[in-house]
């Protein structure tokens, strides 16, 4: 199926936030890994494994920002890999919010809907094309 995007400035500033969220996790993740596992109560392995995946999503969306004519199949990638996240994300708040500092446990529930809201937005972006 064939798919245009309704409002490609619209999506370009959404896909710019969805790289400014996920490149200042991963990078502050990275750059503090020590302090940031004290801070939020998260083990240097969750920290690290977080920030690697922010990270690498994020260059996604800013490839996908700076495109001419955005790919509806890289956007495709990006909505799914934002969905994976906050499916996985449901599943780390399980396993991690007891033993999280309050910080730590608002940083897991805000995961969930930062990456369950861009998903979202970036999803409803996309309309399937009319056959012609």
């Amino acid at each position: 199926m064939n798919y245009q995007i309704k409002n490609i400035p619209f999506l370009r500033k959404v896909l710019w936030a969805d790289f400014a969220v996920g490149f200042s996790v991963g990078s502050i993740g990275l750059g503090f890994m020590n302090p940031m596992a004290s801070i939020l109560g998260l083990s240097l392995n969750f920290i690290l494994w977080v920030s690697i995946i922010s990270a690498l999503y994020s260059m996604l969306a800013m490839r996908l920002a700076l495109m001419q004519n955005i790919s509806t199949f890289l956007l495709w990638v990006l909505i799914y890999a934002n969905a994976v996240w906050t499916a996985i994300s449901v599943g780390l708040l399980y396993f991690h919010f007891e033993g999280a500092t309050l910080l730590g446990q608002l940083f897991l529930i805000v995961q969930i809907l930062v990456a369950g809201a861009l998903a979202y937005i970036e999803n409803q972006q996309l309309t399937k094309k009319n056959a012609q």
